[in-house]
């Protein structure tokens, strides 16, 4: 949902037809007034979505802080980026009146990390002192990410951790619990004796955040007193042709009862899934526009969901936040709730 842009003291003062003076009185708990015309105060502040510029000295001043913004974007995988670009227009659409300003590179992942390194490299050079990375993971990352913080620079993870010390926070998803979760869900709803098979692709499987959502859907299925049998994984190419044809003769010769997807290709899965014989449940991660027919027509049972969305406002937010006001993150890693999205209550996580 876009955020609302909120009116000025000025236009508050235009509308409520009080004096700048009075509003902010009111508002900090100052002077005399009646009860009537602080309600009237109070409900326009509602009304009209203001926020007091807790910055004014900074507009005053001119003072900018400056944020730069390095993510990842995958031919393979489009929607998580633009989610979280979603969520950074949220961020500068609050806080860009009261001097934020935001640095936006986004990095091709489907190769290799060099480029998302090249370009923090270049920022540094730059003179960029507070950097929110998505990172790609990998041992030059965290090598990369912890000479930014050996050199003093202020660094908040999104989504994907890192081995790095010192850095201000981690906003993201705990990866493990949700492949725990999806798991409990797997069990529930796999009949007794069943087979589930778990999808990955080979370009994602080494990424930590794989890695810990299989660890967990492993961990989360184990002693189960279902006796349900896990089929070897199946590690999907990442052109469409071949995984079509591979992914029906999978879900054909293992006679699979639940398909477990934990990144990419969900669209193709479900299209195989719809012509298989065999009623077949489907789990997989984070929701998408595509998605959604494939929910409402029963194909996709369950998805877990992170909202990247909140968690890049967030980000930007508690960076903005420290440099304004030191005001430090409570914990050094910030995980967002899980949501779990059905059939039966899709239509609140959908505009």
């Amino acid at each position: 949902m876009e955020a609302k842009k909120r009116v000025t003291l000025k236009e508050l003062s235009a509308i409520t037809g009080l004096s700048r003076t009075t509003i902010y009185n009111i508002l900090n708990h100052k002077g005399s007034f009646s009860e009537q015309t602080r309600q009237t105060v109070l409900k326009a502040i509602k009304q009209y979505h203001y926020r007091p510029n807790l910055n004014a000295r900074n507009l005053a001043l001119r003072k900018k802080y400056t944020i730069a913004y390095v993510g990842l974007y995958s031919n393979l995988d489009q929607y998580y980026n633009q989610n979280i670009q979603t969520g950074l227009k949220q961020a500068l659409l609050e806080f860009e009146d009261d001097g934020l300003c935001l640095i936006n590179h986004v990095c091709c992942c489907d190769d290799s990390t060099n480029q998302q390194i090249e370009t923090i490299q270049h920022l540094e050079q730059q003179g960029i002192e507070h950097f929110i990375i998505f990172p790609q993971n990998g041992n030059s990352m965290n090598h990369c990410v912890q000479n930014l913080i050996d050199h003093g620079k202020n660094v908040i993870l999104l989504s994907n951790q890192l081995n790095v010390n010192g850095a201000l926070a981690f906003i993201g998803c705990d990866y493990y619990q949700s492949g725990i979760l999806c798991g409990q869900i797997a069990n529930k709803i796999t009949p007794y004796c069943g087979n589930i098979q778990i999808f990955l692709n080979h370009v994602s499987a080494e990424h930590l955040s794989t890695q810990n959502r299989f660890l967990g859907i492993l961990d989360s299925l184990k002693n189960n007193a279902k006796e349900l049998t896990i089929c070897p994984p199946m590690y999907l190419n990442t052109t469409p042709e071949p995984s079509d044809e591979i992914i029906g003769q999978i879900i054909q010769q293992r006679h699979i009862d639940c398909a477990i997807n934990i990144i990419s290709k969900t669209t193709t899965i479900c299209r195989q899934l719809q012509k298989s014989a065999k009623p077949v449940s489907m789990l997989t991660f984070d929701l998408y526009d595509e998605l959604i027919p494939f929910i409402q027509n029963d194909i996709i049972d369950a998805v877990i969901e992170q909202n990247l969305t909140n968690q890049a406002y967030k980000a930007v937010k508690t960076m903005f936040e420290y440099l304004c006001y030191q005001k430090k993150p409570k914990n050094s890693a910030e995980y967002v709730p899980l949501n779990i999205i059905m059939k039966g209550n899709l239509q609140y996580f959908i505009e």
